[in-house]
């Protein structure tokens, strides 16, 4: 979990079903509904989701990352830029799609 004010709008939310042949235990819980991965929960795979910083219900789409962004700045987050750029020049690539590393005093 972040820390910092980040943790105002990222939660643990159950994965969304990639397939209806998924089956795994208590899927259906609406988003942000708690802790939907804590004990009980069977083998339901959870995902750290972010939710808008003006919207604490919605989650937050690729088209308002400049919302997140001021967000963090605005929370005294840094976005370091010259890491991002150093690891998208590399050969070894991150495995999910980089947007930016973001560190927190």
């Amino acid at each position: 979990m972040p820390t910092g004010n980040l943790t105002q709008i990222v939660k643990r939310i159950r994965s969304p079903r990639l397939s209806h042949f998924d089956t795994y235990d208590g899927y259906g819980s609406s988003y942000g509904s708690g802790d939907c991965c804590g004990s009980g929960s069977g083998n339901t795979p959870c995902i750290f989701a972010i939710f808008h910083p003006n919207h604490k219900n919605k989650l937050l789409t690729v088209d308002e990352l400049p919302d997140l962004m001021t967000f963090l700045v605005d929370n005294g987050y840094t976005i370091d830029t010259s890491i991002t750029k150093m690891l998208m020049k590399s050969n070894v690539k991150p495995s999910n799609d980089l947007i930016c590393y973001v560190s927190y005093p």
